[in-house]
């Protein structure tokens, strides 16, 4: 394991535990140490992904949008999201057709940082694949010596690590065996109000109609043919 991975996978807890003998449950000095060592550890990380030019949780959205271009994003989608909290500020789709990546992400502060996102995709690993190198999935197909995962990362911290070490120890699928969700393509601000004022079967069908909308209004036809995002969409 190098420098990175050890920040990228370090337990703030667990080392403060080891140093104090005692569980941070039980006891509020372990406690303390461990968001100390949280703080540190969180600052070393941001240093290490920026001198590698990499993502990180402070990036400014300029800097985040070069390196999708080095890596081959394509940005297909580009829409506006204005709410109480805030204007000015867009919901961002990008596509790597070599790989099958789709990222799709939020910005504020004025369009000057990334809010939330992560990048979906399809990945073929062998059984014995080492720890880590996932995160969310949605379903795998077993394959007999690998598993194919329909994954997702966020992008905000380690895009580029995360790319990596999934290209290391196995490989994009693509066409995609099943979307990873389809949550994204709802409009960003349809739970500030819309959900509360419907029952569980309008709110059903009101979701459905609304990802294939925008599905449709915001995925290319090849983007849509090599995920197979609409057939995955709720029936």
């Amino acid at each position: 394991m190098n420098d990175l991975d050890k920040l990228l996978h370090y337990d703030s807890l667990h080392e403060a535990e080891q140093l104090t003998g005692k569980d941070y449950k039980e006891d509020d000095d372990t406690t303390w140490l461990g968001m100390a060592l949280h703080i540190r550890n969180s600052e070393a990380k941001r240093k290490a992904l920026a001198a590698a030019n990499d993502t990180h949780f402070s990036i400014e959205l300029p800097t985040f949008k070069a390196i999708l271009a080095e890596d081959g994003f394509e940005l297909i989608s580009q829409e506006p999201w204005d709410s109480k909290y805030g204007k000015g500020n867009f919901n961002y789709i990008y596509w790597q057709d070599e790989k099958g990546i789709l990222l799709h992400f939020t910005s504020w502060n004025g369009d000057k940082k990334i809010n939330g996102g992560g990048f979906d995709y399809n990945v073929e690993l062998p059984k014995d694949y080492p720890g880590g190198i996932t995160s969310s999935y949605s379903g795998a197909v077993d394959s007999g010596n690998s598993w194919i995962f329909a994954g997702n990362h966020d992008c905000r911290e380690g895009m580029r690590y995360k790319i990596r070490r999934l290209e290391e120890h196995g490989k994009f699928i693509v066409p995609w065996i099943k979307p990873y969700s389809t949550h994204f393509l709802m409009p960003v601000n349809f739970y500030d109000e819309e959900r509360e004022k419907l029952s569980w079967d309008e709110e059903r069908k009101l979701y459905k109609r609304l990802q294939e909308e925008g599905a449709r209004r915001r995925l290319t036809p090849r983007v849509l043919e090599r995920t197979g995002i609409l057939a995955g969409i709720e029936k």
